[in-house]
């Protein structure tokens, strides 16, 4: 397995890493090889760890269980970061929920459904939610909101969120008839309430990638 210094470690994939190499008494440059890590990175971790056990001794366990956890952990952590790199550039245009339900359809063969949610911050039974309604579907989401807003027109509130101009709605909603009767019932009786700043979700999406 190839190094990954871009990868970002926890906290507590460092300790266990160390604890492992602590363990084994074997040099970590030999075990940094095993795992696929920077050994210059790893010796950092080593030497705090042995700080903070001070003179409690090495850390007690199955090596070779260790062994096992540790590269199934660096093979996700891998994975995560490449699926990151993947994503950064629509997570930069702070999308909807629909368009990162779609590239999660687009990538479902090659990262896990769990994995890809948590990193693009919606749900997954969401995202199979969205699957029997049509998945991408073109028209598919466009109608779902339009029956929901029709259901909801002069009988009960209804808050919409987007990024998205009215002008664009159409282009959007792949239907610029349906985004005018949309358009229509929001704007007859409804509020425009606009918030500025930096977007809380793209703000952590980067913070993970970084």
């Amino acid at each position: 397995m190839g190094q990954n210094p871009a990868a970002k470690y926890t906290e507590e994939f460092r300790r266990e890493t160390a604890d492992y190499i602590i363990s084994s008494g074997r040099p970590i440059t030999e075990c940094c090889k095993e795992l696929g890590l920077n050994s210059k990175t790893v010796s950092t971790w080593v030497v705090k760890r042995r700080r903070e056990l001070g003179g409690a001794g090495a850390p007690t366990g199955d090596p070779d269980a260790e062994l096992r956890q540790l590269k199934k952990r660096v093979r996700e952590l891998e994975m995560e970061n490449e699926f990151l790199k993947k994503s950064r550039g629509l997570l930069r245009q702070d999308p909807g929920v629909a368009e990162r339900y779609l590239l999660m359809e687009a990538e479902r063969a090659d990262y896990p459904i769990g994995m890809m949610a948590r990193l693009l911050g919606v749900s997954g039974s969401g995202f199979y939610d969205w699957l029997k309604r049509g998945g991408s579907d073109p028209w598919a989401d466009a109608r779902l909101l339009f029956q929901v807003n029709d259901a909801s027109y002069e009988r009960r509130s209804l808050a919409i969120t987007t990024n998205v101009d009215f002008s664009r709605w159409g282009a959007v909603l792949t239907d610029d008839q349906m985004a005018a009767a949309i358009i229509d019932r929001v704007a007859h009786h409804g509020q425009l309430v606009v918030f500025e700043g930096e977007s809380y979700r793209l703000r952590h999406a980067l913070m993970r990638s970084s």
